[in-house]
Parts: C-alpha cells; structure tokens; sequence
C-alpha cells in the first residue's frame, strides 16, 4: 500500500502544474483564427511565454465545456462574443486574469501580450527582447 501511494505521489509531481495558462477560443470559420493557428501556434511552445502561459486552443463551435459554463455562472470569466479570444487564466483559483481580442499579426499578438503581462505584475518572463518581444 505504501508503494503504491508513493508511485501515486511520484506521478502528480511529474504532470505539470500550471497556475495560469492562454486559453484562445477559435472558431473553424474564422479566418483570423486560422491565421494564429498558423502563423503563432507552431513556435509558441519554443517561447519563454510557453513556460508560464501553456497555451490551449478551445473550439468555440457546439456546447461550452462544463468547466466554462461553471465559470461564466460564477462571474468568473465573460462571455466570448468575438473570436479568436486569447485569455489569460488563473488555473488555481479558476477566473479570468485578463483578455485580448482578435488577431492581427504575429508582432502585434506578442506586443499586445507583453503589455498584459507587464501591466499585471503577476507573471514573471524574461526581460523584453531589444525588438520589444519576448518571443523568437
């Protein structure tokens, strides 16, 4: 038994926890979502912003999962009216920290993200690059 609750220890302390993450809802129609989808998402997981703010993508066609609908009732997060939406999300105490809306560009999705973070003081990132991002 005591093995067994050690195997079960050592697994959680192997998944990675995260206290915020990006969410992005899509849409399959939206052309601007499509472009993130190509122009971001295959780099993200290669910038300093991939440590602290895993990013994952959520279908905003069909139901909401239960876990937004648990939330928008709470007031924990606003509706998504606009896609694609990029939020800024506290996994510990499950509420929106901050949102973005739209996509333009690949430069201007990271200027726009460095200045949230930035301005919230919560997530520590490395320094800016001297272009003004902290991506690649």
């Amino acid at each position: 038994m005591k093995r067994l609750i050690f195997v079960i220890v050592v697994l959680l302390m192997t998944v990675p926890s995260y206290a915020y993450e990006l969410l992005m809802f899509s849409n399959k129609q939206c052309p601007y979502c499509d472009n993130f989808l190509k122009e971001v998402k295959p780099g993200y997981g290669t910038t300093p912003y991939a440590e602290k703010l895993p990013l994952r993508v959520i279908e905003t066609s069909g139901n909401p999962p239960k876990w937004f609908e648990d939330a928008f009732n709470a007031n924990n997060i606003d509706a998504i009216e606009i896609t694609p939406t990029f939020v800024i999300w506290d996994n510990d105490h499950q509420y929106e920290i901050a949102r973005l809306l739209g996509y333009i560009n690949k430069e201007r999705f990271y200027q726009d993200l460095d200045k949230f973070i930035d301005a919230m003081g919560q997530i520590e990132l490395p320094s800016l690059h001297p272009e003004g991002s902290r991506h690649k």
